[in-house]
């Protein structure tokens, strides 16, 4: 019963992990775009 609820938690921790990726993945894009047309000072 441990294991299996352990492995339960680890997925719930991928899957939020996933949703935050996608996230970051599409401020990451914005920024590049942001960067493209503006761009941005060397930091």
């Amino acid at each position: 019963m441990y294991k299996n609820n352990s492995g339960l938690i680890t997925k719930t921790k991928t899957i939020e992990y996933k949703k935050g990726l996608s996230r970051t993945e599409k401020l990451v894009r914005k920024t590049r775009y942001y960067s493209y047309t503006r761009p941005l000072p060397a930091s």
